[in-house]
């Protein structure tokens, strides 16, 4: 919307108002993704080495064998609690 002279001051005080609104939400909007892209840049390099693939598989393995026995100890332990008998608490002696 261009402007004109002919235009009321009011709505000539508006466009302008709305202009430097939108320049300055501009450089708000610049100033975030510029944060944005900085905080991404120090995440990606704070990222391990990627290890070789001979070196994943046998950690890999490691943690498959811990899981399987951490596992069979749970399930050992479930099985002790599900079949050991509650103890009952004594009861008060009758008066």
């Amino acid at each position: 919307m261009c402007l004109k002279l002919s235009d009321p001051p009011r709505l000539l005080f508006q466009q302008k108002d709305n202009a430097l609104r939108r320049s300055a939400n501009k450089k708000e909007l610049l100033t975030d993704l510029m944060v944005k892209a900085k905080q991404i840049e120090y995440l990606i390099n704070s990222l391990p080495e990627p290890e070789p693939e001979e070196e994943q598989a046998k950690r890999i393995q490691q943690l498959e064998e811990e899981m399987t026995l951490a596992n069979e100890e749970y399930m050992l332990a479930v099985g002790r609690k599900i079949f050991t008998p509650k103890l009952q608490k004594p009861c008060r002696p009758c008066l």
